[in-house]
């Protein structure tokens, strides 16, 4: 288990802080950093005068969940390291947060460091399934309150908003539009392969699946043998499920389709 020493802000870093509480200034977190390097001297005193990491590892690459207020005087910063760049393992020891002032679009600077008695190990990808380790990092700050820490927003389907007044549809932003959308479309049209088909006049095949419904119809038939079925197959649907009706004179299988019928 990991053993980090409290973090501390740097001499960049409490000059960003300054500025942001005198109002002149709001701090942007931008990344964080992990490297490998071993520190000797772990004071505040030597650390709050790092620019950067000793030895910062650009193959784990970190991913920023999130930041929050954490109490009155503290931040709470947490991360996400994978190994899926990583030819060889590493032990994580260093911890680095830049920070930059979003009201001058300022450049990122060494904001605040935490390095470890005891590191964290990360593995080499194996090609196959990823690892990760999760980093978090509570800051100490004058005053919380005063400092505005924003994370840069990714923007992607999930966080853009989607006005639903016009569509009707239940969702708030694009993917869950998207998606919605999608399983309307998916509904539609059903497809359902290998089918058994039982050598039986009456009920010669059942299919359940919640996404079957009243409205389909039989859109078509691919029979595995045509020749053992008969010319009065007939389909019947309900919510959950189907039932083909007729006569087939030697199992087979078939491939059904469904579609939705105009309402």
């Amino acid at each position: 288990m990991a053993v980090f020493n409290n973090a501390c802000l740097t001499i960049a870093g409490l000059a960003l802080e300054a500025q942001a509480a005198a109002g002149t200034a709001k701090i942007g977190i931008s990344s964080m950093v992990v490297g490998t390097g071993i520190y000797t001297d772990t004071s505040t005193e030597a650390l709050e005068q790092r620019t950067a990491l000793m030895n910062q590892n650009d193959d784990a690459v970190v991913t920023l969940n999130s930041v929050s207020q954490f109490d009155a005087t503290q931040v709470n910063i947490k991360g996400t390291v994978s190994n899926e760049d990583l030819e060889a393992p590493i032990t994580v020891t260093e911890v680095g947060i830049y920070a930059y002032d979003t009201l001058s679009n300022s450049t990122p600077i060494l904001y605040a460091i935490a390095v470890a008695t005891t590191g964290d190990i990360l593995p080499e990808y194996n090609g196959e399934v990823p690892s990760y380790i999760i980093e978090q990092m509570l800051i100490s700050v004058g005053n919380s309150s005063t400092v505005s820490v924003m994370v840069p927003i990714i923007t992607d389907a999930d966080n853009v908003a989607y006005d639903n007044s016009g569509s009707g549809m239940d969702a708030d932003n694009i993917q869950d539009a998207v998606d919605e959308l999608h399983d309307e479309v998916s509904n539609d049209c059903l497809r359902f392969e290998d089918v058994a088909i039982a050598a039986t006049t009456g009920d010669i095949a059942t299919v359940t699946d919640d996404l079957i419904t009243a409205d389909h119809v039989l859109a078509n038939i691919v029979w595995g043998d045509c020749s053992a079925i008969g010319s009065d197959v007939t389909l019947t649907t309900s919510a959950g499920s189907m039932v083909l009706n007729g006569t087939c004179t030697t199992a087979t299988t078939a491939t059904i389709i469904l579609a939705k019928k105009d309402n």
